[in-house]
């Protein structure tokens, strides 16, 4: 009994650390278990939702940069009058 309590709070904080490391090794994807109530359910509902903004954002910002280096590109190799 004492160790599946245990368990129910260790076990979310270590998928949530699992995660922030996953995401500060440039993994945008991950997202992490959430279900149940309390605190630990509401903080992971929190680290899924910045999580899928920040690959969101991060998507955005690759496209937004390609879209910068073809015109870049096309600058360079257009004719000097």
């Amino acid at each position: 009994m004492i160790r599946r309590v245990a368990l129910m709070i260790s076990q979310p904080i270590e998928d949530l650390t699992m995660g922030t490391i996953a995401m500060r090794n440039g993994q945008y994807d991950v997202r992490v278990k959430s279900g149940g109530e309390g605190e630990l359910s509401e903080l992971a509902d929190s680290f899924n939702t910045m999580a899928e903004e920040i690959e969101d954002n991060f998507i955005q910002i690759r496209s937004k940069s390609e879209s910068l280096s073809l015109l870049a590109s096309l600058l360079r190799a257009w004719p000097m009058i």
